[in-house]
């Protein structure tokens, strides 16, 4: 089973330097990565709310949005606030990296095998927050989507993921806890299903359309299985640590409190999942 991909986000209006730095990671780190090119700060930014990455390069002169403007972008994001961001730049300021900590500039014309190298460090430390890898984190959702076409016959749309608040409540009826690992990387997920798409399921599981416990139980393998397919990695495991549905169970009073990010997955109408 392949490798978990690192996905890289570089930002350059410069055509000939960005084709540089691409094939230089390419030629460094080997195949096993995802490189999305933007020629300003606009384009890259349209990526950030849909899209995890493992490490964003950027300069900080660009047309149509400036640097600076994109690493403000990626530290509210999501999916990407704390994702570590390197700066390649002919004009630094040095106050980027005292505002955030995440951030490492180098000055053009810059040692590329010295950015490289520090890029390759970053991807391995890991999100400053020790979230789950972007790959892992893209794969789940897209697994996700995925049980909800081939089990539902269903389209699904993902909407703009947003940080969860503390007491928040769920959207969804019926709630499955799903905890993550893949090495050193670990996530919970906490997965609302909507009673409509789960009256769906009853024949394709041959369980009760009643024994909601059952179709969740059946749904997460079949989400596991999806992510395993799409070549997670060796040694990820999926374990359930959690059934509720009813809002006043202790248990979904503890995930009620914790934050997170919310991923809405919009199914037969306006379903979210």
């Amino acid at each position: 089973m392949s490798e978990q991909l690192k996905w890289i986000l570089v930002a350059d209006d410069d055509a000939d330097f960005l084709e540089l730095v691409t094939v230089k990671l390419e030629m460094t780190l080997g195949s096993g990565l995802k490189i999305i090119t933007a020629a300003n700060g606009l384009e890259a930014s349209s990526r950030l709310p849909y899209q995890a990455f493992d490490c964003i390069i950027t300069d900080l002169k660009m047309p149509v949005k400036e640097g600076q403007a994109l690493i403000k972008t990626v530290t509210q994001s999501a999916l990407n606030g704390t994702t570590p961001i390197v700066v390649i730049t002919g004009e630094p300021d040095r106050s980027l990296e005292k505002k955030y900590k995440q951030l490492k500039q180098f000055e053009k014309p810059a040692d590329l095998d010295e950015v490289i190298k520090h890029v390759e460090q970053q991807i391995k430390l890991g999100p400053t927050d020790q979230r789950l890898t972007a790959d892992l984190l893209n794969n789940f959702i897209k697994g996700v989507s995925e049980f909800i076409k081939e089990t539902t016959q269903f389209e699904s749309t993902l909407d703009v993921p947003y940080v969860k608040e503390e007491n928040a409540a769920f959207q969804g009826d019926v709630f499955r806890v799903y905890d993550i690992r893949s090495g050193k990387s670990k996530a919970r997920f906490l997965v609302g299903y909507p009673k409509t798409l789960l009256g769906s399921l009853d024949s394709k599981f041959n369980a009760s359309s009643g024994d909601l416990k059952r179709l969740t139980g059946a749904a997460g393998k079949v989400i596991y299985d999806r992510l395993m397919k799409r070549g997670t990695g060796k040694g990820t495991t999926l374990s359930d640590s959690g059934y509720f549905d009813d809002p006043n169970d202790p248990g979904y009073e503890i995930e009620r409190n914790r934050k997170g990010i919310v991923i809405p997955i919009k199914c037969q109408g306006d379903e979210k999942i």
